[in-house]
């Protein structure tokens, strides 16, 4: 789970190759909670704190002082985590019908993956990868690697 998307993708273990049918961007991510915290701040004092100050106070998990007031943020986002969870995981199951009792483990990447967790482990296996923030780059560039390794192997051949 990204900041804006989500994205999805399974991967065959037996042929060792992504199942391009049911790979999908979900156009939901942590962006959401935010937005929707900054919008119940706004119908309640009629004045909306910057992203970036939700933010903060969500990654330091304190309360935020905005409007000469104290908004319990942590609180106020887990509502909107749950939410979002919902959406996605109801999102994955309808893609992944065909393909859910066949799912070995699902491994999880992004800065929301911690989120998801729970809502992916009641249909299989699941793990948030080591350092789920940065996974997707880490992923690329092994790719990106491989990919140049293969380009040398075959011009030298």
């Amino acid at each position: 789970m990204g900041f804006r998307t989500t994205d999805i993708i399974l991967f065959d273990l037996a042929t060792k190759k992504m199942l391009d049918a049911y790979k999908d961007t979900i156009p939901h991510g942590m962006n959401d909670v935010v937005v929707a915290v900054q919008d119940e701040i706004k119908d309640e004092s009629g004045d909306a704190p910057s992203l970036e100050w939700i933010e903060q106070a969500l990654i330091q998990e304190r309360p935020l002082h905005f409007n000469r007031r104290d908004y319990d943020i942590v609180d106020m986002a887990a509502k909107q985590e749950r939410a979002l969870k919902n959406v996605i995981v109801s999102n994955i199951t309808r893609r992944w019908r065909s393909q859910q009792k066949k799912l070995k483990v699902v491994y999880l990447a992004g800065g929301g993956a911690f989120i998801l967790q729970s809502g992916i482990s009641e249909f299989a296996n699941c793990e948030i990868m080591q350092n789920a923030q940065f996974a997707n780059a880490q992923g690329y560039l092994l790719k990106g690697r491989s990919m140049q390794e293969n380009n040398i192997n075959c011009a030298t051949a």
